[in-house]
């Protein structure tokens, strides 16, 4: 009846636990560094080492900790990652490969006809960039004007295209501190300090559009350089359509195209008030504040015939303060250090099953929200097919969508002396976010709110793995591995941190 009884009161603080909408541990907002950790040691003990003591070698009383610290130098890296599709390619392109051409399409609801202003100026750029006989105004208005016509877009992403491989380091120390208040009640504080850069690399895919051969390059208009198509019976055109057929454009639109425009990226980003250079910054991460509450429950103490074990639910009340470094938005390149400015409030609840000199299975759920906050000078696309340099900006009040996570816990507590260990899964994702746009440099019916809303959701699950030596009563040393594993426009990033760890 006595374990009866512990089991009732068991499903009541769980039932209680689900019940209220409390917030819990933040998911970051950001896709290059979603799951960030503070420190080596399972995040789920929350001060409960000298319990577990009491309850598994059956001490008449215990001391309780109160105090814990971690500071904890980590590395973190990423060459690649996956894009909208799943499908894994440069960081640059998670939203797609970069469409040149599409910054000169007419705009739709323009104010001057076909023709606007944004691509003026990119004409007359180019045109002073590249000095010729024919201007490449010209070339792209009559002569190679399929070029920057809408209907004409390569749909292999290759005529017009950048492929943008990039490096992504990030460096530093990260703090956490656990104070418990009152037991079963606790706060932890969780911040950091770190270097970021990314550093990308461009290549041009017009030489390789419609997988036809391509030689250095044309000394002049009549010279061929584009591998005439030979059809024999039965083969298959290796143009998409007749009328996507890049070779219609001639060597010569080709030899514009590359010469005068894709090589000119850096006269066109500077057209555009925008910086694609590599970019490396460094201040404080964002800073997390918790008060958590967990309370571990013995079950089947007094009972032989059945396996003891601890049951541990726990709540936590969380929020995220933006001390992080602002980013730019006019800086393609630039990652943020924190949540883009963005305060955060939780709710999760999880709980975990301590079996005995076994293993420790625990699951946790939480949902955060981050708040409305308004961005200026924001890059506005106005095309669907536009994608990392756009020819507009805005001030856009942002509504970020839910982010959520989910957690399976397998941790060895003391499983080889005083050696710990513990490894995660983890799934993360971050909802669409919702754009009020206040203002822009074109009418607000030319930017496509689509484009917005799909390039703001990702997804990113990963392998999280913990091991921590016991050097005294007081002091552990740990070491943390965070890999990744299936993802949706987010960073493949690998994290590896070491810790020094202090109880009291």
């Amino acid at each position: 009846m006595r374990n009866l009884r512990v089991c009732a009161r068991l499903l009541q603080v769980l039932i209680f636990f689900m019940s209220i909408p409390l917030p819990a541990p933040i998911t970051q907002l950001i896709n290059n560094d979603p799951y960030p950790m503070y420190s080596a040691v399972f995040q789920n003990d929350y001060l409960t080492r000298n319990i577990r003591y009491y309850y598994i070698d059956g001490l008449d009383s215990y001391c309780q900790e109160r105090f814990q610290f971690s500071l904890s130098p980590f590395t973190q890296a990423a060459n690649s990652g996956n894009d909208l599709y799943k499908r894994r390619t440069g960081l640059g392109n998670l939203t797609g490969r970069w469409n040149i051409p599409a910054l000169f399409y007419p705009e739709q609801f323009g104010t001057m006809g076909q023709r606007y202003f944004i691509q003026d100026e990119l004409f007359a750029a180019l045109d002073a960039a590249t000095p010729s006989q024919v201007p490449v105004s010209v070339d792209l208005t009559t002569t190679c004007s399929a070029i920057i016509n809408p209907g004409y877009s390569d749909v292999r992403k290759e005529f017009g295209f950048f492929d943008v491989e990039a490096k992504y380091r990030k460096y530093g120390i990260r703090f956490q501190f656990d104070f418990l208040l009152y037991d079963p009640i606790g706060l932890r504080v969780q911040t950091g300090f770190a270097n970021i850069k990314e550093i990308p690399y461009f290549l041009d895919l017009t030489c390789s559009a419609t997988g036809l051969a391509c030689y250095a390059g044309c000394t002049s208009p009549d010279t061929t350089c584009c591998q005439p198509t030979v059809m024999t019976p039965g083969a298959q055109n290796p143009c998409i359509t007749n009328t996507a057929c890049i070779d219609v454009f001639g060597c010569y639109c080709k030899q514009i195209m590359i010469d005068k425009v894709m090589k000119q990226r850096e006269i066109i980003a500077n057209t555009l008030n925008l910086n694609i250079d590599r970019w490396q910054s460094q201040g404080f991460e964002d800073t997390r504040v918790s008060l958590f509450f967990r309370k571990p429950f013995a079950i089947n103490a007094d009972r032989d015939d059945w396996h003891f074990f601890l049951c541990t639910p726990y709540v936590t009340l969380d929020a995220s303060f933006p001390t992080g470094k602002n980013v730019n938005p006019r800086n393609v390149f630039e990652v943020p250090l924190g949540n883009r400015g963005h305060y955060g409030l939780g709710s999760t609840w999880g709980t975990t099953f301590d079996f005995v000199k076994t293993v420790e299975i625990g699951f946790e759920f939480n949902v955060t929200k981050f708040f409305k906050k308004t961005h200026a000078c924001v890059p506005a696309p106005t095309y669907y097919t536009q994608a990392g340099m756009f020819p507009q900006t805005m001030t856009v009040c942002v509504d970020p969508g839910l982010t959520w996570n989910a957690v399976f816990s397998l941790n060895a507590y003391h499983f080889l002396s005083r050696i710990s260990a513990y490894v995660q899964y983890v799934l993360t994702g971050h909802n669409e976010d919702c754009f009020n746009i206040i203002c822009a440099t074109t009418e607000k019916n030319n930017i496509s709110i689509k484009r917005l809303i799909e390039n703001s959701k990702w997804e990113s699950n990963m392998f999280n793995v913990g091991l921590t030596y016991d050097i005294s009563p007081n002091l552990a040393l740990g070491f943390f591995w965070q890999a990744p594993s299936t993802r949706r426009n987010a960073y493949r990033s690998t994290t590896l941190m070491l810790s020094i760890i202090g109880t009291f």
